[in-house]
Formats: structure tokens, sequence, C-alpha cells
């Protein structure tokens, strides 16, 4: 990212990541504090591979590490697909947490990059 950033014609939007970005700083950090675990449309087509290959997270061992650093499960439906219950209902028995859905209109989004739009053309 920052070789691409060293480019004059390159800007980056704010926020750590796209979570926050999408709901905003102070939302996402509320929402932090609440020990919840995000989840992305995008993110939902890996995530068993994600869980099992990456922190090795396996059956109780799943289940009882996501107890122990998560509250619940939070999905941000950006209203671009329909909320996808079937594959939420899969991650929820696999992690043993319950999960819920926020909607994240896209002015979050919208604010960053012409933001950003603005730093790079100044």
């Amino acid at each position: 990212m920052r070789d691409f950033e060293s480019n004059e014609h390159i800007t980056r939007v704010e926020g750590i990541n796209c979570c926050e970005i999408l709901m905003g700083r102070e939302k996402y950090r509320e929402l932090r504090k609440e020990r919840v675990f995000f989840l992305l449309k995008e993110w939902l087509v890996r995530w068993k591979e994600i869980f099992e290959k990456h922190p090795g997270l396996k059956g109780d061992i799943a289940k009882i590490f996501m107890k122990e650093m998560h509250s619940y499960l939070l999905y941000l439906h950006t209203d671009f697909a329909e909320i996808p219950v079937h594959t939420l209902n899969k991650i929820s028995s696999y992690t043993g947490l319950k999960w819920q859905v926020l909607a994240v209109p896209g002015d979050n989004i919208r604010k960053e990059i012409e933001r950003a739009i603005e730093n790079l053309t100044v």
C-alpha cells in the first residue's frame, strides 16, 4: 500500500479497515468495545477456510475461542444483495455466537471517497 501511496495520483480513504470505512469511526469503535466480530459479504465466501486454515479454529476450539473473544457476529449489510441468512446460520453454528445485521448505507464510504478525491486534487 505504501508503494501505491507514493504515487501523487493515488490516495487512500481514511479508516483502518473496510468495516470502519463503511460504518464510520465512532460506530466502529463503539462496536469493537462490545467485542463484536464483523462480517462482510465478500468475506462470507471463504469464511470456513479463513477460520480453519489461518488461525486453525476447528470444532470446539473455534467455539471456545470465539466466545472468549467476541460477544456476537455482526453482518454489515450494504443493501447490494440479500442477507445471506443460510451462511450466517452456518457461521453461527460453527462459532457458537448469535448473529445480527446492521444496515450500513453508502453515506460513510461516499464521504470518505469524496474526501480522498479532494485531497488528491489539492
